[in-house]
């Protein structure tokens, strides 16, 4: 069964150098599905990493790689990178 946040979380570890076990924690699911399935929230990073929490937004969707058979896209809004899930993986792995 696949965790969609566990290997969103390793991306974004793999980039960052945070602990993934601390990102999973941060990774949060929208309060509206067109916002996508999952999102991260940048701002915490902000501080660290002396940008704006958009910047780290674009940058992280720049970099990071996991294969169109778990995302279909990513977005980011304001401050938040967004996951949309590749749907027909989510049917395999539910079902």
């Amino acid at each position: 069964m696949i965790d969609f946040k566990d290997n969103i979380a390793d991306e974004i570890a793999q980039i960052s150098n945070i602990n993934k076990n601390e990102l999973i924690s941060l990774i949060e699911i929208p309060p509206d599905d067109n916002m996508g399935d999952y999102a991260f929230p940048c701002f915490r990073l902000a501080k660290q990493l002396k940008k704006s929490p958009q910047a780290i937004a674009e940058e992280l969707k720049e970099k990071i790689s996991l294969n169109n058979d778990i995302l279909e896209k990513m977005e980011t809004a304001g401050g938040y990178l967004n996951f949309y899930i590749n749907k027909k993986t989510l049917i395999k792995n539910t079902i």
